[in-house]
C-alpha cells in the first residue's frame, strides 16, 4: 500500500487542495473536491437566493472568497499532488523488478528524483526537480523549480514537503508543510504557504486541519466513495490584502460520491466584523446560510 497524501480539505475533485482542496487521506486520490478557481472572481461562482437583503451589509462575496482561500489553495495543493505522484512513479520504476532499459525509459519521462539522505536510513530525504519550465503536467501546466520531501518511516506517518523556486503557470508557489497521519485514518496536516499570481497579488495562509475517516465502502483508499469529517482553522490575508482568522465551529462533514459538504459551520473574522458559513444538517442540497450581524443571507453554491 503506497500512502499518497493530498490535500484536499474540500475534498472534491477544490482541491485540496488544497488544500490541498484541498478529504486528506493517502493514496492516489482525485485531488480536490471543490472547483475553486481562485484567480476567477468569485461573483462568477454565486447565485443567490433572495435579493431583499442590502448586499453591502452582508459581504458575502468576501467571506466565500476568504473561505476559498483559507480551506483551499488550489495552487500549493495541486503541487503537492504533483510532486507526490512524481515520487510514486519514481520509487514504483526503481523498486519494479523490470530491465533495466524499462527503468531508465520511465524515470527519463519524468522530473528528476533524487535521494539525498543516506540509503535504508530514515527519515528519507528525496528532492524533486522540475527543472527550468519545460515539465508539463497532464493538464498542459507549465512547472519549474524543486520540491523537498521527506517521510519519517517506510509508511510514512511523518511527510514534510518545501518548495524551492516552485513555478506553476507562473504562479510563484512558497509552501511548507506537515503532514501526520494518525490511527484510524486520521491526518493531521499544518502549513505555511505565500501564493504570488501573475499579476503580482499574494495572499498568505498558515492553517491547520485534521481530517477523520467516518464512513467507508471497506476500500478507504477510494477518495470517492468514502466521508470524511474536518477540523481547523486559518490566519492569513488574500489577494486584495484583507487579513483574516478562520475557524470551524463545527466539524464540516463530506459524504461519499457528493461534492458539497453536507453539514459544518465555519467562522470567519475580518476587520469589517464577523460572518459565519453554515452548510446546513445533514441534506443533500448546494444552499448555504451565511449571517452577519443577525442578518441570515441564503446563498447558493456552484462547484460544478
Amino acid at each position: 500500500m503506497h500512502w499518497i497524501v493530498v490535500d484536499c480539505v474540500f475534498g472534491i475533485q477544490i482541491e485540496c487542495i488544497v488544500l490541498s482542496q484541498n478529504k486528506n487521506l493517502s493514496i492516489n486520490y482525485p485531488f480536490m473536491k471543490l472547483k475553486f478557481v481562485f484567480v476567477v472572481s468569485v461573483l462568477s461562482i454565486l447565485v443567490f437566493s433572495c435579493t431583499d437583503i442590502d448586499i453591502e451589509t452582508l459581504n458575502e462575496n468576501e467571506a466565500v472568497e476568504i473561505l476559498a482561500v483559507a480551506m483551499q489553495s488550489p495552487e500549493s495543493d495541486e503541487a503537492i499532488e504533483i510532486a507526490n505522484e512524481v515520487i510514486e512513479e519514481y520509487l514504483a520504476a526503481v523498486k519494479t523488478p523490470v530491465s533495466a532499459v524499462r527503468k531508465v525509459a520511465a524515470m527519463v519521462a519524468m522530473p528528476s528524483v533524487e535521494l539525498i539522505s543516506k540509503q535504508g536510513e530514515f527519515p528519507e530525504q528525496y528532492v524533486v526537480d522540475f527543472g527550468d519550465g519545460y515539465y508539463m503536467d497532464s493538464k498542459a501546466r507549465t512547472i519549474m523549480g524543486k520540491v523537498f520531501f521527506s517521510k519519517s518511516d517506510e509508511s510514512g506517518s511523518v511527510r514534510t514537503y518545501r518548495f524551492s523556486e516552485f513555478y506553476m503557470d507562473k504562479i510563484n508557489i512558497k509552501s511548507y508543510r506537515t503532514i501526520i497521519r494518525r490511527p484510524e485514518y486520521v491526518l493531521h496536516i499544518t502549513a505555511n504557504d505565500t501564493i504570488t499570481l501573475p499579476n503580482s497579488k499574494v495572499y498568505y495562509r498558515t492553517w491547520e486541519r485534521t481530517r477523520t475517516l467516518i464512513g467507508s465502502n471497506g476500500d478507504v483508499t477510494e477518495y470517492w466513495n468514502n466521508s470524511y469529517q474536518y477540523e481547523g482553522s486559518a490566519v492569513g490575508t488574500t489577494a486584495e490584502r484583507e487579513k483574516y482568522q478562520m475557524k470551524i465551529q463545527k466539524p464540516l462533514v463530506s459524504v461519499a460520491n457528493y461534492i458539497y459538504y453536507v453539514s459544518g459551520v465555519v467562522k470567519i473574522t475580518t476587520d469589517g466584523g464577523e460572518q459565519t458559513i453554515d452548510f446546513g444538517n445533514g441534506e443533500k442540497d448546494n444552499i448555504v446560510v451565511i449571517t452577519k450581524n443577525g442578518i441570515e443571507k441564503k446563498v447558493e453554491l456552484n462547484w460544478e
